[in-house]
């Protein structure tokens, strides 16, 4: 396993979807989650393989989109790098809510007793203009990706936000703070993959991260190494 730790592992075939052009697989997703919230308190996660949350990516039809379910505001926001007029991802979006009620009708999942419970069939969809990728890019995870992180930064999807956000606040995440010092602001590149690919193997969520930095120092001395 090139990463791993008590919640999920991920292997270089997963890790290698990460490569342009490539299409994300859910281990890649899913590791993400586990970064975002090593010192979060606010999200909270379950299911590992198709976890149910505030984030939930969604894979429909070879296409991954997400739906983020905002107790606050009472909506389900639907992200989509494809958006179309006729998607079938609505309909998903709808089963997902019905599933929801369902899974909180069990009284195991309220504080207290006298809890209203949650309704999520009665939330509003919100569908808000976000940046599309190019046709045939295979890039929907990665932007799923990019949109989970920035939920966990600024609460927010909005593009405008995420360029006038406060910069001290991307130290862990170069990969964003690259893009958005860029002339040409692009929400997804080839940077944006190989960036995240580091930051999964090299970050301190990965507790074989010591040992591929030794593997990876010794195979830079074999090519520097004097005879």
């Amino acid at each position: 396993m090139l990463v791993l730790n008590l919640h999920c592992a991920m292997t270089r075939k997963a890790l290698r979807t990460l490569e342009p052009g490539k299409q994300l697989v859910d281990d890649v997703l899913i590791l993400l989650a586990r970064m975002l919230v090593f010192d979060s308190t606010r999200l909270q996660w379950y299911l590992p393989t198709t976890f149910v949350a505030d984030l939930l990516p969604m894979w429909c039809d070879n296409h991954w989109f997400l739906i983020v379910v905002d107790l606050s505001r009472k909506q389900l926001v639907y992200l989509d790098s494809l958006w179309s007029p006729t998607t079938k991802s609505k309909r998903q979006i709808r089963k997902f809510a019905i599933f929801m009620d369902d899974l909180l009708d069990n009284r195991a999942w309220y504080a207290n007793a006298d809890t209203n419970k949650m309704e999520c069939s009665e939330f509003d969809i919100k569908e808000p203009e976000v940046v599309q990728q190019l046709p045939e890019s295979n890039n929907c995870g990665i932007f799923v990706a990019q949109w989970m992180i920035m939920y966990h930064l600024f609460y927010d999807y909005d593009v405008e936000t995420y360029l006038t956000c406060n910069y001290n606040e991307l130290a862990h995440f170069p990969m964003i703070l690259y893009e958005l010092s860029s002339n040409a602001f692009q929400f997804v590149t080839d940077y944006s993959r190989m960036r995240l690919a580091n930051d999964m193997v090299l970050k301190y969520h990965n507790d074989n991260r010591m040992e591929t930095v030794e593997a990876i120092l010794k195979y830079w001395r074999s090519f520097t190494t004097a005879p």
